[in-house]
């Protein structure tokens, strides 16, 4: 579950001390836990809260308390709720076109709504790939995240953690991406791209090799040509070499916006 980028909350400060106070690295806590050491760093910087089938693991990893746990995940979700009691912004209310259609009075309970949402799309596992590519699958899946609305009937549908600066800003390291390997990429989309392994094995079809996260750009009969933002540089793959070009999914899409 996401929540605003400046929000520094009780959870975040309660895992971070906690995760200190045990003598444990940012690594370390992502090993035993089985995550990684991106998503440890996004819980203590109050981006995102541990999914419920976390809370355990954590709190025997970390020795808190389930109560300490369960009151400082009810403070943050406190503080996302609206203010039912609050007035429509005067300036919101006069830039209304005419026919707009104006929410009602009924507060909206945004963290039932979430938790409604199944908690069933598998986060794949990445190492860092080195200076030359982004990531490489582990063939783990490491954790669980809510199925948004405009994913509800992609079966196949999987997370990953960014890995890297490449992307930035368009996608900054440790944040969550949604792919939807059943809708075919189309030019100017970001893509997870994963490449055979360069072993010379016989099995080399079912090898996993390095991973990006780039832009496509165009494809040729013997090329796929993508861009990446930081530094600015297109690369190109041999078609050849690529196993999977999966599309990432965009935010108003999996919103249904």
């Amino acid at each position: 579950m996401a929540f605003s980028a400046s929000m520094a909350n009780a959870l975040a400060r309660l895992l971070a001390k906690a995760r200190t106070d045990a003598g444990l690295t940012l690594q370390q806590a992502a090993d035993k836990l089985r995550v990684t050491n991106q998503a440890i760093n996004q819980w203590e910087r109050g981006r995102t809260i541990p999914s419920p089938t976390r809370k355990r693991q954590i709190c025997e990893l970390y020795g808190i308390s389930e109560d300490d746990y369960r009151r400082a995940v009810e403070e943050v979700l406190a503080h996302e709720q609206p203010d039912a009691s609050a007035p429509p912004a005067p300036a919101t209310i006069a830039a209304a076109p005419p026919n707009a259609r104006i929410a009602g009075p009924d507060p909206v309970d945004l963290a039932s709504r979430v938790a409604l949402l199944p908690l069933d799309v598998p986060v794949m596992g990445v190492t860092v790939g080195g200076e030359d590519a982004d990531f490489e699958f582990n063939g783990a899946t490491v954790d669980h995240v809510r199925r948004p609305p405009g994913l509800a009937n992609a079966r196949r549908a999987y997370a990953a953690y960014v890995v890297g600066q490449s992307m930035y800003p368009a996608h900054r390291e440790g944040s969550v991406l949604y792919v939807n390997p059943d809708r075919p990429a189309s030019i100017g989309d970001d893509v997870v791209i994963e490449l055979y392994s360069d072993s010379e094995s016989d099995d080399l079809q079912h090898k996993s090799g390095k991973g990006y996260i780039k832009r496509l750009v165009r494809r040729t009969p013997t090329k796929i040509v993508v861009e990446q933002f930081n530094p600015p540089a297109e690369i190109e793959f041999e078609r050849e070499r690529v196993k999977s070009l999966h599309r990432v999914v965009p935010w108003d899409e999996l919103l249904s916006i």
